[in-house]
């Protein structure tokens, strides 16, 4: 399994405009899915094929498939999907998923941003405060997290008006 889906994956380093490979990707995945569609990992993959070929519906419908079935709500299938929200501007599905991300995942450092900023984005600016605050405390001892964390707190400081927070937020992100 693993093996199959290291062979697709290496292919979606190529240009995706490169119509040779583009196919030989989507119908390697649809040959892995005909197979075993129950398995999780072919549903990821056939939705990284659709992102990498900007198939956002596609994506979006496999990785939903792929989270339903048993052991497929790895955190990085709940990540992308996260992202294609964030891409599209999507705010209610951003809420959804990333409530879903922090149930499946709540010891993941990325899942109270998610949450945070799916709060943010839909205008929940003191339910905002409060997740990404308190996953700063919980996940801010890695400096990479905690930049990402405090450039999102520091953007929900300013738009409550805490502007000393949001200057000290992002000074230290950017610092």
């Amino acid at each position: 399994e693993r093996a199959k889906v290291a062979y697709v994956s290496q292919l979606l380093n190529e240009d995706p405009r490169e119509e040779g490979m583009a196919t030989l990707a989507v119908r390697w995945t649809e040959g892995l899915l005909r197979q075993d569609s129950a398995n999780p990992a072919f549903w990821a993959l056939r939705g990284d094929v659709a992102r990498w070929l900007d198939d956002l519906s596609t994506a979006d419908e496999s990785w939903r498939r792929c989270i339903a079935l048993p052991n497929g709500g790895q955190w990085p299938v709940h990540q992308q999907l996260l992202q294609l929200d964030l891409d599209r501007s999507d705010a209610g599905a951003l809420m959804r998923d990333a409530a879903a991300a922090q149930a499946d995942h709540p010891e993941h450092p990325f899942g109270p941003l998610f949450l945070g900023v799916a709060q943010s984005r839909n205008a929940d600016l003191p339910a905002a405060y409060a997740t990404l605050t308190e996953g700063v405390k919980r996940f801010g001892s890695d400096p990479s997290v905690r930049e990402q964390y405090l450039m999102y707190l520091g953007e929900v400081c300013f738009r409550l008006g805490r502007t000393d927070e949001f200057h000290a937020n992002f000074t230290e992100a950017i610092g």
